[in-house]
């Protein structure tokens, strides 16, 4: 589906004006992680014969994926499996994220976890609102959340580090522009946060080359 201006603009307002799920991980008991599971990775994991993205897209199948949100979890602590305990207690079907980047306090410092959703290509579910299953739907919003609270403190560098490749590397296999990449973090209603490098991050998703682009 081509995106003209308009469309990005509503995109955006979808994003920043739509209630996300941040409270829901406040209702979390602290210290209870239930046993890890699912596909993890890291960007640096990388040796001669295995290359961290190949387990990326290791994927049952593989969705027009087309624009992608990420947003903080606005707990200072917590990994995957704390999110997909507090979207089950919400009601939801399990995290409604496709990836976790952890900060190092419920798993490895930036460590990539890679959720069902994305295993299986399924609609994600990180939105509340009546526009939030069209927005998943129809624009095929991948959802990445980063663990921790980016009104009170920085990322860590691995989990900075993590994030920009994870992006990169969606961006450049479904040729998704920078100006479909959007960060919702923070508490404040705007989708920013004090502690995300915004241009620092900007920087590095707009070096990544369009195929589109190229082929012209």
């Amino acid at each position: 589906m081509a995106f003209d201006q308009r469309t990005i603009l509503v995109l955006a307002a979808l994003v920043f004006g739509m209630s996300v799920t941040y409270g829901v991980l406040r209702v979390l008991e602290p210290g209870q992680v239930p046993p890890l599971a699912g596909v993890t990775l890291m960007s640096v994991e990388r040796t001669a014969t295995a290359r961290p993205e190949d387990k990326l897209f290791a994927t049952e199948a593989e969705q027009p994926w087309q624009v992608i949100v990420v947003h903080d979890s606005q707990q200072p602590t917590g990994s995957y499996d704390s999110v997909d305990k507090a979207h089950r207690r919400a009601g939801k079907n399990g995290c409604g994220y496709h990836f976790v980047v952890g900060n190092g306090t419920g798993s490895d410092d930036g460590r990539i976890e890679v959720g069902y959703r994305w295993k299986y290509q399924q609609t994600g579910d990180f939105f509340e609102g009546p526009e939030a299953e069209a927005f998943n739907q129809r624009f095929k919003t991948i959802g990445v959340c980063l663990i921790g609270d980016l009104d009170a403190d920085a990322m860590t560098p691995a989990q900075e580090r993590e994030l920009t490749w994870l992006v990169q590397q969606l961006t450049e296999r479904y040729d998704i522009p920078a100006d479909r990449v959007f960060v919702d973090a923070g508490s404040n209603g705007d989708g920013t946060a004090a502690h995300f490098p915004y241009s620092r991050f900007r920087q590095a998703i707009a070096a990544v080359p369009s195929t589109s682009s190229a082929a012209h």
